[in-house]
């Protein structure tokens, strides 16, 4: 994910703009690859994911030592927000739109096409802010249940939905 501001510095782009811009973000890590002589792929990861396809909200890197996108307000505040909590749409839901434009464009290089997620409590976490959740492990352990559950959900039909938009599972690196 740091390799998405690198790369936007490298070619001059505010860091952010990888985040948010398919087509600049492909041009600013295809142009440092190209310089660097790396490898031809890149991660499709948008930062803090969990966060804006829960319905929380993140702060983009605008400052000098910020290299991704992180927590702003977490989708889940209280105890009655997890138990609202529904499963989004992986094809609309927060930045899994942009994270698509960046597999489509990798399998159209004929790179290999990268599924990114992360765990599920790395993911709770950004949906309800890592104090939080852990202050619930320990004392409400059930809200962080059901929060994995909800994730690994989310997670599986996120799988789902790449290999069936690309339909060959042997070239997605998880």
């Amino acid at each position: 994910m740091y390799d998405f501001a690198f790369a936007a510095l490298t070619v001059s782009y505010p860091k952010f703009t990888v985040y948010e811009d398919d087509e600049k973000g492909l041009k600013a890590i295809s142009q440092t690859h190209e310089m660097y002589g790396a490898w031809r792929w890149m991660e499709s990861q948008t930062g803090a994911i969990g966060t804006r396809e829960f319905g929380g909200k993140v702060k983009m890197p605008t400052s000098e030592f910020a290299m991704a996108p992180a927590l702003l307000r977490p989708a889940v505040e209280s105890e009655e927000d997890v138990w609202k909590l529904e499963l989004p749409d992986v094809r609309t839901a927060g930045a899994i739109p942009v994270m698509m434009q960046y597999a489509k464009e990798q399998e159209k290089r004929d790179w290999p096409i990268v599924f990114s997620s992360m765990g599920p409590l790395s993911t709770v976490g950004y949906i309800t802010g890592v104090e939080q959740m852990c202050r619930w492990m320990v004392r409400e352990p059930e809200l962080v249940h059901r929060l994995c559950r909800l994730v690994t959900d989310f997670v599986v039909a996120l799988a789902e939905y790449w290999v069936d938009t690309f339909g060959q599972p042997e070239r997605i690196i998880p």
